[in-house]
Order: structure tokens, then C-alpha cells, then sequence
């Protein structure tokens, strides 16, 4: 139902649609407000959208994403097929990235005197938040792995944004996992 909301809602014609090749993924739209879109926007959006597929919880390392134009995306099927609640037609050229890594990085920023704990690929979080966690695909449940980027993000971050973070924010932490597990990643190595 989110994908229907987004394209059907938020879609314009100059946007882009990118989605993973993977069913059960969500559809991912970059507002382009008319401008020319950055292969580096591109890049980032497509590992945003391959970490909130169905390839994390399966615990994949990559999946391929693809782009397209609004104007490709249909909601109607061909003549005898049906498409389901959510889903929708691709019509044309897919544009590619291939071989996209499932990485995702929360992140811990102050805006207007209050924390915000934000998620998407760690090129966008690192520049945007004070102090960041990576995560990959894993095992470990969502409630070890907030305790424990809590505990990292606090002490990575500068003394007035590291004291005010505690246990109040567990659930907007938790909430940014993808599929509820993964795996912290520290320069490189998992995080027992």
C-alpha cells in the first residue's frame, strides 16, 4: 500500500522511480523539482532502496536497482495478467546499478535544539548527522542492536549531543532497522 500511496500521491513527471530487483521491494522517488539529478543521488538513493527491500531480510549482501522515468511506470497490466495491490507495470528501458550493496547507516544529528536519529546510505548520513553506526544484513534483533548503536552513537558524538542521548529514543532507533535485525559494521569488521 505505500508504494501505491507514493506513486499515485507523491509522483511527479520530471521525478525518477527506482526500485530493487527484488520482489517485495519499495518503490523510491527522487524529487528532481527540474533539476539534473547527480550520478552520485542516483547511487545513493538505489542503496537506500535495496536496503529497505526484501534483500535484507534475506540476508543478501547485493541486489541489482534499477531507475526509471514516471511516464514508464503503469498501473494497469497487459491484457489477461493482473497485478495485485501495490504493484505496478515497468514499461520501456530499465537504467541500471548493478551489484548494489545492502548498507545502511543511522546517524544522530541536532536540529532546532532537539535529536534526530536518521537513516539511508553513509555517503548521505555522514554528512549530514554528528556521529553515525553502519549496518549490514544479519542476525541480531533490532532490541541488542538499538541498545548498541545508542551506546556507540553517545559516545562518537560531541558532549552535548552524546549526554542527551539515552534509552527514550530506543523506539525511533528500532524503527530505522530494516527488517528488524542486521549487523553493526566497524571500519569494515562486524561488530560481535
Amino acid at each position: 500500500s505505500t508504494n501505491e500511496i507514493l506513486i499515485r500521491k507523491y509522483l511527479n513527471k520530471e521525478d525518477l522511480v527506482l526500485h530493487a530487483e527484488i520482489q517485495g521491494a519499495p518503490f523510491t522517488i527522487i524529487k528532481t523539482e527540474g533539476k539534473t539529478v547527480t550520478s552520485q543521488t542516483i547511487e545513493e538513493a538505489a542503496q537506500a532502496t535495496a536496503a529497505r527491500s526484501k534483500a535484507w531480510s534475506l540476508g543478501l549482501t547485493v541486489v541489482d536497482a534499477y531507475w526509471v522515468n514516471p511516464d514508464q511506470v503503469e498501473a494497469s497490466a497487459p491484457s489477461g495478467e493482473y497485478l495485485g495491490k501495490g504493484q505496478f507495470m515497468i514499461r520501456g528501458k530499465r537504467n541500471y546499478n548493478r551489484g548494489v550493496e545492502l548498507k545502511l547507516a543511522i546517524g544522530v544529528k541536532e536540529e532546532n535544539q532537539n535529536l534526530i536519529f536518521i537513516a539511508g546510505p553513509t555517503s548521505a548520513i555522514e554528512k549530514q548527522s554528528e556521529a553515525y553506526v553502519e549496518l549490514i544484513p544479519g542476525r541480531t534483533p533490532a532490541g541488542k542492536l538499538t541498545k548498541k548503536i545508542i551506546e556507540i552513537l553517545k559516545k562518537s558524538s560531541h558532549e552535548n549531543i552524546g549526554e542527551r542521548i539515552d534509552r527514550t529514543y530506543f523506539d525511533e532507533v528500532t524503527r530505522l532497522i530494516p527488517s528488524g535485525k542486521g549487523e553493526i559494521i566497524i571500519k569494515g569488521k562486524i561488530l560481535a
